[in-house]
């Protein structure tokens, strides 16, 4: 279920775990009251909106990584490479080898403790 992951926390909080709690009420219900089927109609009505939920929101989200995806990553490309250009042009002017880095890679690794 490669689709389950890109469900948005948000929309599963707000609309599908009240849905489910609804729909188990109702089937809950409709075993000591039938109600002439009412109640698990309803339910069963609930599993469908929360499958189409399911189904438009993958389907959105598939759009949206087609619509977007090569355009975020030429921006993520293009900013780089500006904090790149950025990091060289301070490290230039303030006359900073490259060796920096290596160090710094270094001490990051390191505890504090």
């Amino acid at each position: 279920m490669k689709w389950l992951p890109s469900i948005e926390s948000t929309l599963v909080r707000q609309l599908i775990i009240p849905m489910i709690a609804v729909i188990l009420i109702c089937a809950g219900i409709n075993v000591y009251w039938s109600a002439g089927g009412f109640f698990i109609n309803l339910a069963t009505e609930l599993i469908g909106i929360v499958v189409t939920v399911f189904i438009v929101d993958r389907v959105i989200n598939e759009h949206d990584e087609r619509k977007w995806g090569p355009s975020q990553a030429r921006a993520k490309a293009s900013l780089m490479t500006y904090a790149n250009s950025l990091v060289t042009c301070i490290r230039s002017g303030l006359k900073v080898g490259v060796d920096v880095f290596a160090r710094l890679q270094v001490g990051i690794g390191r505890s504090l403790v």
